[in-house]
């Protein structure tokens, strides 16, 4: 459509630097469309175009220099349309494209605020197929080159990144490479489930990937790539542009491998051109003896997931778990597909927070939403090899696929009806009501032969008593301490309670017998994390009548706001309430006496509030001048923990 808006662009003069650049290239242009050679004549006539575009408002591909007369460029532009243009992101602007007179295609795109161009964008093809893209700023100064490179069958293998200071070459990204072989060898006696993962494929590159993959008696992969039609499922997904390749499913699939080492993976690269295959896809999988399906994908469209449903129910044996999507809505009002299909073999999972709803702009609804479960700041393998952090619905389904791995380990002859009633089973606790059907999966990794052994006791020992007056009132505060990673010595630990105990003193406060405790858990369970903050919590459940607070010396957090030291009582546990009466202390905390004092004054206070007076212990950061305490603030956390039974006569 036409463009009604007046566009105000900027005007500035091509520096000799560019003027030069543009003579001496130029003679690009002259060689075919289709070439997959990378050109410097080709970026400088971008930003010559650039400019061009932002002096005048037109289009151009046409050096600026009235002198560059001695090549034939094929320069004449036919076939201009220029229309509105607005982004998935909510960017607007003005979209035109034009073709050469050898039939190279061109589109400027520019990316305006207030009517004032802040960057535009030019890329070029070839019978549709693009080839490369520039980007630039509202100087006209590169921040993007990139080029697609093609085989003989015209597909897609390798997207080309330079650097725009210089042209040379930064990065290779593969988007079709040959499948390596096995590198290690299966163990046959080891059982194994297979599961697949419908993504954007994986990077079967990577040997922790490419090892785990399911293959045929040949060696070859059984997985299959339903968008390109061939047995290469590599990860790659073109969202709006071809120039910027999104990297998904390789992250999915080694979380599923972390967390379940029973899994034989049969890796697909889903059908976006023609949804309807995916009727092949899972008459393929069903033959290759799939037991578990993951959909760590979605989309709004039901028309489009129509084949996927009515194959779907043909296979009542075969487990879906699909995510709830990542739109921060509520899918029984705005529904997300597959997740809204009503099958009796589709369980669907979204994330939790740490505070044991939703997280942050993941899907729900309790009727088409069965479980939500901690898939926040997960540590994945990215598309490179690397570790790194991700989060979101989509992460999930495989740890949610891992646990239905581990239950066909010990019941092989489950089906869907089966696994889901297992679910059911274990946490349709009634605690999520008002966001999932089902309940909150804490622990995902929590396993019913995990132990929690004891390998270390020892008693706190005083050099003095705290008061020099054995008549003195004193309030006893029962503590019960926790190891829970080596990093700790047993001289920090003593120095640091014995520090905490002569702070609390200014209230009056000593503490009970206190007994310390060095725990040989599993390696996750080190670490501050509310869904498995459960599973520790609950093997050390005390029956007594006063409910000791738990401190705990942990080696990091995993919440999404990471903190030294947490404290939780009952204003910060509704909802988890496992967490309830304890103090965490990460390993690099700093002064860890003041901090254990001013946590554990957050928990007898009942109070998450800071203070602001000076030298204060309740100030925001704890450090050596800050600890003091004022009778009314002893007098409010004595009364609060007395009522709550922490503190005793």
């Amino acid at each position: 459509m036409a463009v009604e808006r007046v566009y105000v662009h900027r005007r500035f003069r091509l520096d000799r630097g560019v003027l030069h650049s543009v003579a001496m290239l130029v003679a690009f242009i002259s060689a075919p469309a289709y070439s997959n050679q990378t050109s410097d004549n080709q970026s400088d006539m971008a930003i010559a175009s650039c400019q061009h575009l932002l002096e005048t408002g037109a289009p151009s591909w046409t050096p600026l220099s009235s002198d560059l007369t001695d090549t034939a460029l094929p320069n004449s532009l036919g076939g201009i349309t220029r229309e509105a243009y607005q982004n998935l992101r909510g960017q607007q602007g003005t979209k035109i494209s034009g073709t050469l007179a050898d039939g190279e295609e061109i589109t400027w795109t520019t990316i305006e605020v207030d009517e004032t161009v802040q960057a535009v964008l030019i890329s070029t093809a070839h019978e549709s197929l693009p080839r490369a893209m520039w980007q630039f700023n509202d100087q006209c100064q590169p921040t993007q080159h990139r080029q697609l490179i093609y085989n003989e069958e015209m597909q897609a293998t390798e997207l080309r990144v330079f650097n725009t200071d210089d042209g040379t070459l930064s990065i290779s990204e593969p988007l079709n490479p040959p499948v390596p072989r096995r590198t290690e060898l299966r163990d046959t006696n080891q059982p194994r489930v297979r599961v697949a993962m419908v993504d954007s494929g994986v990077n079967y590159t990577l040997p922790e990937i490419n090892n785990r993959l399911a293959r045929d008696p040949d060696g070859d992969l059984i997985g299959f790539d339903f968008w390109d039609n061939d047995a290469l499922p590599f990860d790659s997904h073109f969202g709006q542009s071809a120039f910027h390749v999104i990297r998904h499913g390789t992250g999915t699939a080694s979380l599923l491998l972390k967390e379940s080492p029973y899994a034989e993976l049969v890796a697909y690269r889903y059908p976006r051109p023609d949804m309807t295959r995916m009727t092949a896809l899972i008459q393929h999988a069903a033959a290759n003896r799939v037991r578990i399906i993951g959909l760590p994908l979605g989309g709004n469209k039901a028309d489009q997931w129509e084949a996927f449903a009515n194959e779907a129910r043909q296979h009542p044996d075969m487990l879906f778990i699909a995510s709830a999507g990542n739109n921060g809505r509520n899918i029984d009002e705005n529904p997300v597909y597959p997740a809204a299909l009503d099958l009796p073999n589709l369980l669907v999972v979204t994330s939790a927070d740490d505070f044991v709803v939703p997280a942050e702009r993941v899907n729900w609804g309790r009727t088409h939403v069965d479980y939500f479960l901690p898939a926040e700041q997960q540590k994945i393998l990215n598309f490179f090899g690397q570790e790194a952090i991700a989060s979101g619905s989509s992460y999930a389904v495989p740890r949610a696929m891992g646990m239905a791995v581990r239950w066909l380990i010990e019941n092989p002859s489950w089906g869907a009806k089966e696994l889901i009633a297992e679910f059911a089973r274990r946490f349709s606790d009634g605690m999520s009501s008002r966001y999932v059907g089902g309940g909150y999966i804490a622990d995902p990794l929590a396993d019913d032969n995990m132990s929690v052994e004891l390998i270390g006791v020892q008693t706190l020992t005083r050099e003095k008593p705290l008061s020099d007056d054995p008549e003195e009132h004193v309030f006893k505060l029962p503590l019960s301490v926790f190891v829970l990673h080596d990093g700790w010595t047993n001289e920090q630990i003593s120095q640091s309670l014995l520090q905490a105990e002569e702070l609390l003193s200014q209230c009056k406060i000593a503490f009970n017998s206190v007994t310390i405790t060095a725990l040989a858990v599993p390696d996750y369970l080190r670490d501050l994390e509310t869904g498995s903050a459960r599973t520790l919590t609950g093997a050390l459940q005390n029956d007594s009548e006063f409910k000791p607070i738990k401190v705990f010396y942990a080696r990091d957090t995993l919440m999404a706001r990471p903190t030294d030291g947490a404290s939780f009582g009952d204003g910060n546990t509704r909802r988890r309430p496992w967490l309830k009466d304890s103090v965490w202390l990460m390993e690099n905390i700093e002064d860890p006496g003041i901090a254990l004092a001013h946590e554990l004054f957050h928990v007898l206070a009942n109070n998450g509030g800071h203070s602001r007076m000076a030298n204060n212990l309740m100030q925001s950061r704890t450090s050596p001048d800050n600890i003091k305490l004022l009778e009314s603030q002893c007098t409010a956390a004595i009364d609060n923990a007395k009522n709550n039974r922490l503190l005793f006569d």
